[in-house]
């Protein structure tokens, strides 16, 4: 998945990982997961920077996530 900043803040990594997985229905415990297998994600994105990292599947192969992101 790619995020990019189009606003006048940084966003908080930490912060976004738990509305992401707040969207999802993820626990807290999964969203550790998010962050264990992207281990290169900076603390903030600034305005302008985009930030690439991998959100895993649950059980079901078919299953999708769709977010939707306002800052």
């Amino acid at each position: 998945m790619v995020l990019k900043n189009t606003g006048e803040f940084g966003i908080d990594t930490a912060s976004l990982m738990y509305e992401i997985g707040s969207l999802s229905g993820k626990s807290e415990p999964q969203l550790g997961n998010i962050a264990a297998h992207n281990p290169d994600l900076p603390d903030t994105v600034a305005p302008g920077e985009s930030l690439e990292f991998r959100i895993f599947a649950t059980a079901y192969e078919d299953e999708a996530l769709y977010l939707v992101i306002s800052v």
